[in-house]
């Protein structure tokens, strides 16, 4: 009886295994994310895109005008920020650099209100 237990639990460790293995495969993975993105494209989109067209016909001038003065900030704080950046590397999500370069209280001061601006940018809207 001792060793029926002990082969169901190893032959059920070894299915486990197994199992965890086969998921871990880039191949079931990689067509999962395929099907996903072909889905948003034929089902979601199109969905997405009437419903702006119907939210931007309800706007006023004055809205579309605030959105578009919006729209610009953010497209100049991003082209800033991209330049902090590129002065600053390894600094940021997406740094490029290995080290970061320790940086001055005046580049702390200019980082800390770049940040502040684009985050007042997004909540004030």
């Amino acid at each position: 009886m001792k060793g029926k237990i002990i082969i169901g639990a190893s032959t059920l460790f070894l299915v486990a295994l197994l199992a965890i293995h086969a998921h871990s495969q880039d191949h079931g993975r990689g067509g999962m994310h395929e099907k996903m993105k072909k889905y948003a494209v034929e089902n979601i989109h199109p969905v997405m895109k009437a419903e702006r067209l119907k939210f931007e016909a309800e706007l006023s001038n004055s809205e579309k005008a605030q959105i578009a003065e919006l729209r610009t900030q953010a497209k100049a704080l991003r082209a800033e920020g991209k330049g902090l950046r590129e002065l600053h590397p390894g600094h940021g999500k997406h740094g490029k650099g290995t080290e970061r370069p320790e940086l001055s209280p005046e580049e702390r001061e200019q980082l800390y209100q770049h940040k502040k601006a684009m985050r007042l940018l997004r909540t004030d809207a």
